[in-house]
């Protein structure tokens, strides 16, 4: 499933048919790009994501559309069930590995920590156990098998999954109307059909409540106490927002938006890196600093964009080791685990400026990848 780029009038197209006067702030500007990719499983149906250029790396938002419909991805399953009773959803031998994998890709839930291993070339491991889930990975896939059952009308799978940080042989059912059951590592029933969906869900339903709770656990930080309290004093409005993971965006010198996949409903050490990280992009705009355009020169744009999200994460870095010992060891690992093993790594050893700079090229690079 290969990304294309499309063109300035779609896009344009595009951004109007998803707009939402209550997140007006997203859709304003004039450096998206939309990218686009088949479902081979939604017939008629493209994953789109919308990129706003002017963060580096970007920032995206995420829909299943066939053109004239848009059903926005707010990091739940239920986008993929309403076009399911929609009856788009067409499961064959051929293509329901890759379902699995979208399935994985799009949605998360607290309570079902699993994800399919379908894309060798894409796997979520980073920091030292990468190399033996890498292994253990390729020794799973190789036994992977898919057969569909004509008297019980489902797909049965095998092929490796990822079930609380650890890689496992896994046997999967999945239904003709996109139902999936784990019988092993775990048995899990996905896709079930909980709740209604809105084609367009921006709002977060526990906005209120992640926020607080993440603050409050920002709070045990020195630094993140100083950042929540310049917050505060300059009125800084953090919207939390539903979507596919994390990332945030930061539209103006005192508003940001925070991804959050919308089954999250409490505290979470990913979405308090972001809110952290946030907070010191405000802080640095509040002093001054802004980022680089895209309209800029090649070179000054990337290296004045590594130069500011430097500062962000090397922020990020001392509010994790004070995180770290104040009881919530968690957060380095997911800290560690999204992407920043490196740098903190380096931080810890107080590596030079001009590696850390380095580090963040690569990073930035790596996101702007579709």
């Amino acid at each position: 499933m290969e990304w294309e780029i499309l063109g300035d009038k779609e896009t344009s197209d595009f951004i109007n048919s998803v707009k939402d006067t209550d997140f007006a702030d997203l859709f304003e500007g004039k450096h998206f790009e939309l990218h686009a990719r088949d479902l081979p499983f939604f017939a008629g149906y493209k994953h789109y994501t919308l990129f706003n250029k002017a963060m580096l790396p970007y920032f995206p938002l995420d829909y299943i559309s066939n053109g004239e419909n848009h059903y926005y991805l707010d990091g739940s399953e239920h986008p993929l069930e309403l076009l399911s009773d929609m009856q788009a959803l067409c499961l064959s031998v051929e293509n329901v590995t890759a379902y699995l994998d979208f399935y994985s890709s799009v949605t998360f839930t607290p309570k079902r920590r699993v994800k399919f291993l379908v894309d060798l070339a894409h796997l979520p491991y980073s920091g030292a156990s990468a190399m033996g889930h890498h292994f253990r990975t390729l020794k799973y896939s190789k036994q992977a098998q898919v057969r569909f059952d004509e008297v019980v009308r489902c797909f049965y799978i095998n092929l490796p999954v990822l079930h609380n940080g650890e890689t496992k042989e896994g046997l999967v059912q999945v239904m003709e109307n996109g139902e999936i059951n784990i019988g092993e590592p775990i048995k899990i029933r996905l896709m079930d059909r909980s709740r209604q969906h809105e084609p367009l869900h921006y709002s977060h339903p526990y906005a209120d409540e992640v926020l607080t709770q993440n603050l409050d656990v920002l709070r045990q930080s020195p630094t993140g106490q100083a950042l929540i309290t310049v917050s505060e004093e300059r009125k800084y409005k953090v919207i939390i927002m539903s979507g596919v993971e994390h990332s945030v965006f930061s539209p103006s010198a005192g508003k940001v938006y925070v991804i959050v996949p919308q089954n999250i409903e409490t505290y979470s050490p990913y979405q308090l890196i972001d809110i952290a990280g946030a907070l010191k992009d405000l802080d640095l705009r509040a002093q001054g600093y802004a980022r680089s355009l895209p309209e800029d020169d090649e070179a000054g744009r990337w290296g004045g964009n590594a130069a500011y999200n430097l500062e962000i994460v090397i922020e990020l870095c001392k509010i994790t080791e004070e995180l770290v010992n104040a009881g919530f060891k968690e957060v380095e690992e997911k800290f560690r685990r999204d992407g920043y093993e490196d740098f903190y790594s380096a931080y810890k050893n107080k590596a030079d400026k001009d590696v850390m700079i380095d580090l963040m090229l690569d990073t930035m690079y790596e996101g702007t990848e579709g």
